[in-house]
């Protein structure tokens, strides 16, 4: 999910994307694949993003600058940004 008020995907600012992941990848579901391995990438990989838009998907491509766990109360990381940013 987008969070609102964020930028959508491919504009300028800060674009803040949120899901769930099942930690355990012996429990069954689709949640265990989408978000579980961020916390492996590392600066200079990429992550990408399909986005259908108007019945095609269009890639946008963001670079990793840092990786780091945070708190829920930690909202800096809401703010705005300068350039195409993904959080």
């Amino acid at each position: 999910m987008q969070y609102s008020g964020s930028p959508d995907i491919g504009q300028d600012g800060n674009t803040v994307i949120f899901a769930h992941s099942s930690f355990w990848n012996s429990w069954g579901g689709r949640y265990k694949t989408i978000f579980s391995t961020l916390p492996l990438l590392n600066s200079n990989e990429s992550v990408w993003i399909y986005k259908k838009e108007w019945g095609s998907y269009n890639l946008y491509k963001y670079e990793v600058e840092e990786s780091y766990e945070t708190t829920p109360s930690d909202v800096d990381i809401l703010l705005p940004k300068q350039g195409k940013n993904l959080t």
